[in-house]
């Protein structure tokens, strides 16, 4: 159990070194603009601005439905991992859509041999037993919908940043 938690933490050490130096080239990032162009200054400072919040809200909204699909995946038996590089590597929209056409259907074992079956079959593949249905209709609440909460406000954040990045730009030049 020990070891357990001292790999996970190394893992949490590896990911927050990681948004560390992240935050770290931002700032540098935005030090080398200050000195540069001799200070912050309105229109001109506003577009990396929201250029950071496209990026950043963009990789939360990613994080959120990865973290929806990583959860869907466990309660269907499928690849977890396999489909949240999916989502990160396909866009989180264009995953989504992937993985609702591509998912499992939730299954349980036979009462009579195990076979797991799909929760509406009325039959068992292997054993042809009757399967009576009381679970089907408890199943079809919505899971983890913190997650799902939180990817669409990071979408609409990310569409608020996006309209700010075209606004400014399209101000710049006049």
């Amino acid at each position: 159990m020990k070891k357990h938690r001292d790999i996970k933490y190394r893992n949490n050490r590896g990911l927050i070194l990681a948004a560390a130096i992240l935050v770290l080239f931002i700032l540098v990032r935005f030090g080398i603009f200050f000195a540069v162009s001799g200070g912050f200054s309105g229109i001109a400072m506003a577009i990396p601005l929201f250029l950071l919040g496209v990026i950043f809200f963009w990789l939360l909204m990613s994080a959120f439905f990865g973290a929806w699909v990583y959860q869907d995946c466990r309660k269907r038996g499928d690849d977890p991992v396999l489909w949240v590089i999916i989502i990160f590597l396909a866009t989180p929209v264009i995953g989504l859509l992937i993985y609702f056409l591509r998912r499992r259907e939730i299954k349980r074992p036979c009462p009579a041999c195990g076979h797991p079956v799909p929760l509406r079959a009325k039959y068992c593949e292997e054993c042809g037993a009757y399967i009576q249905n009381r679970e089907g209709m408890e199943n079809k609440k919505v899971h983890h919908k913190k997650y799902i909460a939180g990817g669409l406000v990071s979408l609409a954040l990310l569409i608020v940043c996006l309209t700010g990045v075209i606004v400014s730009a399209s101000g710049a030049g006049m």
